[in-house]
């Protein structure tokens, strides 16, 4: 799962409409969900913790349509980005991966619909290659 979002973000932030502090916070929660896959990082929280957050980017939310970008399709690539964010380093649950998996398509299909690029396809065909990993590993779980 971490390989779809990592690759989903990169093509989305290889558009150009990914500022530089959101960039690095994604790159920063992707490296410690590599941590903690790798068991060097033990983190659980709190389903009310994780709940709480989520509904306080709502607030932040606003204030990045009103104030911070002022653009309300800026705001919710910041917003896709966050929640991307705060499911990758929580997930536990075959849920919780399900959904990861679907806000990784969505990096994906805002970076489709922004790039221009020729090396958009190479992200593409990284995102398909773990995707099929990730539904093949999926599979074999259930």
């Amino acid at each position: 799962m971490i390989g779809l979002v990592a690759s989903g973000f990169i093509a989305l932030a290889g558009s150009g409409h990914v500022d530089a502090p959101t960039f690095i916070l994604v790159c920063a929660g992707l490296c410690l969900r590599a941590a903690m896959v790798m068991g060097w990082v033990r983190l659980r929280f709190s389903g009310g913790i994780i709940a709480s957050i989520a509904a306080g980017y709502i607030g932040l939310y606003a204030l990045d349509v009103f104030v911070i970008s002022r653009d309300p399709f800026t705001a919710t690539v910041h917003g896709v980005c966050f929640i991307a964010l705060l499911k990758i380093v929580t997930a536990e649950s075959d849920r919780d991966y399900g959904y990861v998996g679907i806000i990784a398509f969505l990096e994906l299909l805002t970076a489709a619909l922004l790039s221009f690029r020729a090396y958009f396809f190479i992200w593409l065909a990284l995102f398909v290659f773990f995707a099929i990993a990730a539904f093949a590993a999926f599979a074999g779980i259930t």
